[in-house]
This record gives C-alpha cells, structure tokens and sequence, in this order.
C-alpha cells in the first residue's frame, strides 16, 4: 500500500489542485455554459428585431461580460498577462461557436457569420483592455486603496 500511495500521490496532488483552479473559474465556466446554451439554440427560438445588426451588440455584451468573469478568475490565480490569456479564449470560444453553428445550420437555422465573430472578439478585447486599464489605476476613475 506505502508503494500504491507513492504512484498515486502526484495524481492526488494535480486533482486537489485543479479543484482549487475550478472553484476560482466558477463564474467564467457559468457564463461560457450560457453563452454555450444561448449559441446552440435553433434560432427560430429568438425573436425579430426591427433594429439592424442587435445581434451584434448582443454578441459584444456576451463577450464582453465573458472576459471579465475570466480576468477575475485569472487574475485571482495570479496569472501573468491575463488579459491578453481572456481575451485570446474568448475570442477562440466565440470563433468556435460560429463554427459549431456552421456545422448545425441545417437543423438550427443558425449561421456562420464574420461579422459575429468580429463582435465577439471586439468585445473581449474592449473588456481586456478596460479592465486592465481599470486594475492598473489608469482608467478614468482611479480605484481608492
């Protein structure tokens, strides 16, 4: 049993660790599951709108609120260039969403678009660089310690 506990205790060890990483990624996995879940319904779901491109502006907002749940979470992990790491998986999670959208137009009615994919990332990275700037006391408002 002493050699058994010798093999397994660095397994042990990555598991209690990546527990402790899941936990500080609680709100960034939430909101990815929504925005997974607003992605992948059939589009017939959603309403018309008479306003042109609201789509897009919902695709910045969702991206947008996706990156600061993940530069919380990175940088309570205490990461180094978290903002550039956010804005990178947002960007490829948005991009991967319009693929998968792609893949199920015909049963979805959701379509690949470029200009969803430009929106997505536009808002990850104004939210990179926001929040950034914000934590770094160079934003407008300067945060009091």
């Amino acid at each position: 049993t002493k050699r058994r506990r010798l093999v397994l205790s660095p397994f042990v060890f990555i598991l209690q660790t990546m527990n402790g990483i899941r936990k500080k990624f609680v709100p960034a996995i939430i909101w990815a599951t929504i925005v997974f879940g607003l992605s992948t319904l059939p589009g017939i779901v959603f309403p018309k709108v008479s306003v042109d491109n609201a789509d897009k502006a919902v695709h910045f907002t969702m991206y947008f609120i996706f990156v600061v749940c993940l530069l919380w979470s990175i940088y309570f992990n205490e990461w180094k260039n978290a903002a550039i790491k956010a804005f990178l998986i947002a960007a490829t999670f948005g991009f991967s969403m319009e693929i998968i959208q792609l893949l199920t137009n015909s049963y979805l009615h959701r379509y690949f678009e470029w200009w969803d994919v430009a929106a997505n990332s536009f808002g990850a990275l104004m939210a990179a660089i926001i929040v950034e700037l914000f934590l770094k006391g160079k934003f407008i408002f300067k945060v009091k310690k």
